[in-house]
């Protein structure tokens, strides 16, 4: 299946005990800019829960508020399930490099 931008995928945090989400937000040729959303759950996210996501933003000990942006790898792992797609939440680039597993920003705000 071909990744496109606004793609919403979930998957399990061990760490949280609950489902997260996140969607991509832009494609390019060498990796895809994946934004955190502020949405956790004990079952996965469906398809009906699509439209009042939010982005995540950190502000959490002494960061400055800042959205969960990051530029992951372009192959999926297989723990993110694919929910839907909706027009991308935002529209900014990302600096920052990571993997699909940088998910301790979550873990350290939502806490």
């Amino acid at each position: 299946m071909e990744v496109k931008a606004g793609d919403i995928y979930t998957t399990y945090h061990k760490k949280l005990d609950c489902y997260i989400a996140c969607q991509i937000t832009k494609v390019s040729e060498k990796n895809l800019t994946k934004l955190e959303l502020d949405w956790v759950g004990r079952e996965p996210l469906n398809i009906n829960q699509l439209n009042n996501l939010k982005p995540l933003y950190k502000d959490f000990m002494y960061w400055e508020k800042s959205l969960c942006l990051i530029n992951v790898e372009k192959e999926i792992p297989k723990e993110f399930q694919y929910v839907g797609n909706i027009p991308p939440l935002i529209n900014k680039e990302s600096r920052s490099y990571g993997t699909w597993y940088n998910s301790d920003d979550i873990y350290f705000q939502l806490r």
